[in-house]
């Protein structure tokens, strides 16, 4: 299966590589890359990976990674959050919860035994809508 994805990959690179290569002999200096050659890239890295695919391409490796983050960002669905009911009394007290941003923020709630003191839910939500 391996195989089969790295034939993928080498056909569908060839491609973007061949465009990137014309575009290359025929730009004028500090042009930037065409947007529909970058669009094709981030496709091959959203697919392979960014290390395989800017190499394959000889692109910058954070010039793609950021092109793809921006582009998964924009997709990627708002987390969802796991409601866990505990009958009255059970719960483990204190009770934590922690939160990672995909910036790397975190957020470390520890509830104690009065639970009602504050909207935990609001803000969970306040902290993933923070920008990276």
């Amino acid at each position: 299966m391996r195989a089969e994805q790295d034939t993928g990959f080498s056909v569908e690179v060839q491609t973007v590589r061949d465009r990137l290569e014309r575009w290359r002999g025929s730009r004028k200096k500090r042009t930037p890359i065409p947007e529909t050659i970058w669009q094709a890239a981030v496709r091959l890295a959203a697919e392979y990976g960014v290390s395989k695919t800017a190499v394959a391409l000889r692109l910058n490796y954070r010039d793609l990674s950021n092109r793809l983050e921006a582009t998964t960002a924009v997709e990627r669905p708002a987390p969802e959050f796991v409601e866990m009911a505990w009958p009255a009394g059970v719960a483990p007290s204190p009770s934590m919860v922690e939160l990672e941003h995909r910036s790397g923020a975190r957020l470390k709630i520890v509830l104690g035994e009065r639970r009602d003191t504050f909207d935990i839910v609001a803000l969970c939500e306040a902290f993933w809508r923070q920008k990276p």
